[in-house]
């Protein structure tokens, strides 16, 4: 379980070890992992840069009990029920005895063009007992179910499918204006790269197939500067580690080189110019108050 998922933690093995199960299946640039009896407890904790945080995930209760943790929410979940969870976030799940759970790992760049309001609803339980939800469950288990007799390139097609499914249902489609479209295109494409040192405004408008100024005026309609989002975002994703009792082992240059600074020293000024202290009397403080 810890190949599949990066940045998973197993905080209690489970005691049927022998019957345990994980099958993936390919869905183009994402996929579908069927996981049974794997674990009792596991926890994600936010790693900057790794692959799980470039995803979107759809968990789906196909048998048993679960609870969730995810940005703050916590998710119950029975038979048929969903959660949507930010991959570029921490979550903690518990599971009872005899659970199957099935997750389809959608790429951050593809929901972010095509339904960028989802990763609003990180957290969300989608209850089976609502008729848009229960059809959606219904639609992932088909998939699953037949995943393994399609060929790749028809699984591939699947992937839109299920983006697809998820917009309509669950009312996130992309607003009408192009223009709301692109800012939102370049919001998740900021999001999903902030961990890379070279992302900068020039290489957003690359990543959108933009010009420089084309990309400052999108943002400026929206009151906002590129560079200066990419500067807070970091800043707010490095803070939420030193806040974290579970990163306390991570050194400060871990940290902020894992979330694109150049140097312990950028990432210093950087740090307390937004919050007024220095990052290790943040840490420290954080640790006094939790």
């Amino acid at each position: 379980m810890l190949d599949i998922f990066p940045g998973v933690r197993l905080v209690a093995p489970s005691e049927n070890a022998e019957r345990a199960r994980a099958a993936s299946y390919s869905l183009g640039s994402g996929r579908a992992v069927v996981i049974e009896e794997a674990a009792r407890v596991v926890e994600r904790e936010v790693q900057g840069g790794d692959r799980a945080s470039s995803t979107f995930k759809v968990l789906l209760q196909a048998q048993g009990v679960a609870q969730v943790v995810h940005r703050g929410r916590r998710a119950e979940l029975g038979p048929g029920d969903l959660v949507l969870l930010d991959g570029a976030q921490a979550f903690r799940m518990e599971m009872a005895p005899g659970y199957r759970q099935v997750v389809f790992e959608l790429p951050r760049d593809l929901i972010g063009r095509r339904s960028s309001a989802l990763f609003g609803r990180a957290g969300d339980t989608l209850s089976a007992s609502t008729p848009a939800h229960s059809a959606l469950s219904h639609a992932l288990q088909g998939i699953v179910q037949h995943a393994p007799a399609l060929a790749a390139q028809q699984r591939s097609g699947l992937l839109e499918v299920v983006v697809g499914l998820l917009s309509s249902l669950l009312g996130a489609s992309e607003p009408d204006s192009s223009e709301d479209r692109r800012w939102l295109r370049a919001r998740a494409d900021l999001d999903a790269n902030l961990a890379d040192p070279g992302l900068n405004a020039e290489r957003l408008a690359r990543l959108q197939g933009i010009s420089r100024r084309r990309l400052d005026a999108i943002f400026a309609a929206h009151g906002q500067s590129a560079e200066r989002l990419i500067w807070e975002r970091r800043i707010e994703r490095a803070a939420e580690e030193l806040s974290n009792p579970a990163h306390a082992w991570r050194s400060l240059i871990d940290i902020a080189l894992g979330w694109g600074f150049s140097s312990p020293s950028h990432f210093s000024r950087s740090f307390r110019r937004r919050f007024g202290e220095s990052p290790s009397g943040f840490r420290a403080r954080a640790g006094r108050e939790s």
